[in-house]
């Protein structure tokens, strides 16, 4: 038996670093869910209720942006076979960039219709600071997508949960002090600029600089064309609903139901978590194989 979990440990077979991964990403999810819900409470005795619902439609703006305009970057690197190349990474950090700057020039954009169709006036000048963090997370390290490519999720995850934690105390002392929308506003940009920061220092993998390969940016986004739909319809599926009852509740009442929403969906995320994270990797490595390859190898064992 220790054997059996020493290797399952230290191996480095695809089905070792698999079952790592797996663990790793569920406890990633746990406690990633627990910070927040201890958040959540603590936030709830400081700021007013209708700051919950202010931020529920920032969030649901933000993720319409990136859902409607994401190109597949991140699995475009996990699933390539120039995944490791510094040359396709670089261009996959520079994409990424431009498309953060477009995203934020276009939360900018949007941000007085938005405040005239939910009648929140407050919303023209959150989410031009809220929108910044697409610039911010334009310029996240690969790195991340090195790591979860080679199924090296456990420093991944640590990093990740010391990051929340880190975010949900500034989080908290600035509702503490400020008491109004802008504290989760301001913490909202200062937990990408911490994420970011800490993942380039304590990631190993390529450095990146902006670079601009153009074989690698057609095979992004000829990859991408095909994630497109899917991000629409997850938009959808996840955010439609607050999009929706943002514009017939009350700010109070869709505080609440964001809430309510977090508790409901905590198994689905954790099961979008670890596919996203461990199988499109293990299917990188271990390619399904084609139908007819299986049968004539099974007639050709057959004969023999």
């Amino acid at each position: 038996m220790r054997a059996a979990l020493t290797r399952l440990s230290q191996g480095q077979s695809l089905l070792h670093r698999a079952a790592r991964g797996s663990a790793w990403t569920i406890v990633g999810v746990f406690g990633g869910q627990g910070i927040r819900l201890a958040s959540n409470l603590v936030l709830t005795r400081l700021l007013f209720p209708e700051v919950f619902g202010v931020m529920a439609l920032i969030m649901v703006m933000i993720q319409g942006l990136n859902n409607f305009s994401d190109v597949g970057i991140t699995p475009a690197v996990l699933q390539s076979r120039r995944g490791d190349d510094p040359d396709f990474l670089n261009t996959a950090f520079t994409l990424q960039a431009i498309r953060g700057v477009a995203l934020w020039l276009a939360c900018c954009a949007l941000a007085w219709p938005a405040a005239q169709f939910y009648q929140v006036p407050e919303l023209a000048l959150y989410l031009p600071v809220a929108g910044f963090t697409s610039v911010i997370w334009g310029l996240q390290t690969t790195k991340i997508e090195e790591a979860n490519r080679h199924l090296q999720l456990g420093r991944l995850t640590r990093i990740e949960m010391l990051c929340q934690l880190v975010t949900t105390l500034v989080t908290v002392a600035l509702a503490a002090v400020m008491q109004s929308a802008w504290a989760l506003v301001i913490a909202l940009v200062l937990g990408a600029v911490i994420k970011i920061v800490a993942a380039d220092l304590m990631l190993p993998g390529n450095r990146n600089r902006f670079h601009w390969d153009p074989s690698a940016a057609r095979e992004m986004i000829g990859f991408g064309k095909w994630i497109f739909p899917s991000t629409i319809v997850g938009f959808g599926l996840a955010q439609g609903d607050k999009a929706i009852l943002g514009k017939y509740l009350s700010l109070t009442g869709l505080g609440i139901y964001n809430i309510a929403f977090f508790l409901a969906s905590f198994a689905l995320q954790m099961g979008m978590t670890v596919i996203w994270r461990v199988m499109i990797p293990i299917y990188r490595e271990s390619p399904p194989v084609p139908a007819a390859t299986i049968s004539c190898a099974s007639a050709a064992s057959a004969w023999r």
